[in-house]
C-alpha cells in the first residue's frame, strides 16, 4: 500500500505516535508518506524530522487548531498515488471529506473526542484505538474499530545500561510541554510533604520543555527552590530526541490527569523502570506488577468537554508511593528486571502491530451516506461559528491580521 499520515511533525508526543506508526508500517512493506500539517510548528531541516517523505503543508491563516487546505491535501495524495491516508487528530472534516471524494481509503488513530465529536467518525473507513479504554467506546460506534494495544520500540528504550548505580532512588518525572496535564505539580506537593530522613534517600529529576512549577503556590516554589539547592530536586529543561533521559531515573512517577494513550509510560517500562500512575484508565492498563497505582482523589471535566473525565490523585497516598520505593531501594534492581520482561512480553509496538497492515487492507470504505456529512457538517459549524461556510473569507481576514 502507499500510505499518507496526516499530522503534526516535530518533537512532541502526538507526531512520536504518528513516527511509530510510519516505521513499523515501512517494516510490514508499504510506502509512507508524511504530510505535516501547519498550526504549531515546523521541524524543516531538523534530520530527525525533515526527510524525503516529509510534505511540509503551507501555514494558513486561519482560527481552525491544525488546518490543512483541502486542495492542497488532495493534490499531495494525487501526486504521491496515495490510496490510503491515516488522520492524526484530524478537527477538520473536509478534508477528510475531500480525500473520500476521490478514492481514497481514510482512517484515523482514536486520541482526541468530546461526545458531539462521535457520530463524526462514521466518516472514517478503519479506526485504530489503542487502549481499552478508547476501545471500549467506539467497538459499537463503528464497525471497522480496531483494537491495537499500544507499545512502544523497546529495543530504543532499553536504555538500562546507561544507569549508573546510586544510594539515593531517583524518581523521574517527564513534565514535557504540558506539566499540569501531567500532574508535575502533584508530584512535587507530594514530594514536599517527605520527612527530611526520607529526603536524604532519593532524588525527584524533572525533565521539562518549559517552566513546570507554574501551578505551584509561591510558597511551594520557594520551598522548590531550596529543595533544588540542596541537591533534592533536580530540574533538566531541554528538548532531548528520543530515548529521552528515562536511564537517570530508577522509579517513574506520573501522576497524569489525563492521557490518551500513555507514551510516556510504555517508554518508561521499556526502559527498567517501575511507573506509579493513577488508578485510571489508560494509564493502569500498562502497568507491572512491581508498580503503583495511586488511589483518586476525584474526577472532574475539562474545560473543553473532552469525553473523558480528568482525575486528580489522592496527595497523601501519592506520598505513600515515594516512601514505598524508599523503603524498598534494595528490590529496586529486581524491579527494573521484572520491567525489562514485562516490556519484552506485552509492550513491544512491533508485535502488537503485526497485524496493522493486513487490518487496514481488509477494511471495507464506508459510503458517505448523507446523514454521515450532515453530522460532519453541524459539527464544524458548531464548533467553528459557520466558518466552514465562509472559509475563504476567513482566511483573507485572518491572513491581514497576522500581516
Amino acid at each position: 500500500m502507499r500510505i499518507g499520515i496526516v499530522t503534526t511533525w516535530f518533537e512532541r508526543g502526538a507526531a512520536y505516535v504518528s513516527k511509530q506508526y510510519e516505521d513499523i508500517l515501512k517494516k510490514q512493506g508499504n510506502e509512507v508518506f508524511i504530510y505535516a500539517r501547519s498550526g504549531e510548528k515546523y521541524a524543516i531541516g531538523d534530520k530527525n524530522w525533515d526527510k524525503e517523505n516529509v510534505y511540509w503543508s503551507k501555514r494558513y491563516s486561519f482560527p481552525i487548531f491544525n488546518y490543512t487546505d483541502s486542495k492542497e491535501l488532495v493534490q499531495w495524495a494525487k501526486n504521491n498515488k496515495i490510496d490510503t491516508v491515516i488522520f492524526n487528530e484530524q478537527y477538520w472534516l473536509p478534508n477528510v471529506i475531500a480525500l473520500k471524494n476521490i478514492g481514497v481509503k481514510v482512517g484515523a488513530y482514536i486520541d482526541y473526542y468530546t461526545e458531539d465529536m462521535l457520530p463524526t467518525f462514521n466518516v472514517y473507513d478503519f479506526l485504530l484505538c489503542n487502549t481499552k479504554k478508547h476501545f471500549s467506546v467506539f467497538k459499537d460506534l463503528h464497525s471497522n474499530a480496531l483494537y491495537l494495544p499500544w507499545g512502544t520500540d523497546i529495543n530504543l528504550y532499553n536504555t538500562s545500561a546507561l544507569r549508573e548505580s546510586s544510594e539515593k532512588i531517583r524518581f523521574f518525572h517527564s513534565a514535557g510541554m504540558s506539566s499540569y496535564r501531567k500532574g508535575t505539580d502533584l508530584a512535587v506537593r507530594a514530594f514536599l510533604l517527605l520527612d527530611e530522613e526520607y529526603l536524604k534517600q532519593c532524588e525527584l529529576i524533572i525533565h521539562t520543555q518549559r517552566s513546570p512549577f507554574c501551578d505551584l503556590t509561591e510558597d511551594e516554589k520557594i520551598k522548590v527552590d531550596n529543595y533544588i539547592e540542596k541537591g533534592f530536586i533536580t530540574v533538566i529543561d531541554k528538548t532531548v530526541s528520543a530515548p529521552g533521559l528515562y536511564h537517570l531515573g530508577d522509579v517513574y512517577i506520573y501522576p497524569s490527569r489525563l492521557d490518551g494513550i500513555g507514551l510516556t509510560i510504555t517508554e518508561a517500562i521499556a526502559s527498567g523502570m517501575p511507573v506509579v500512575v493513577p488508578n485510571d484508565k489508560p494509564m493502569n492498563e500498562f502497568v507491572t506488577l512491581d508498580s503503583y497505582q495511586v488511589e483518586i482523589n476525584k474526577f472532574f471535566c475539562r474545560s473543553d468537554a473532552y469525553y473523558w473525565p480528568m482525575n486528580e490523585v489522592d496527595i497523601n497516598d501519592l506520598g505513600n508511593a515515594y516512601i514505598y520505593y524508599i523503603n524498598n531501594k534494595y528490590n529496586i534492581c529486581n524491579f527494573s528486571v521484572n520491567a525489562l520482561e514485562f516490556s519484552e512480553k506485552e509492550l513491544s509496538f512491533e508485535n502488537n502491530m503485526k497485524n496493522l497492515s493486513n487490518v487496514i487492507m481488509s477494511s471495507s470504505k464506508v459510503n458517505l451516506s448523507h446523514e454521515i456529512l450532515i453530522s460532519c457538517v453541524k459539527f464544524n459549524e458548531k464548533r467553528f461559528f459557520k466558518i466552514i461556510k465562509f472559509e475563504m473569507i476567513y482566511r483573507n481576514l485572518f491572513s491581514v491580521l497576522r500581516r
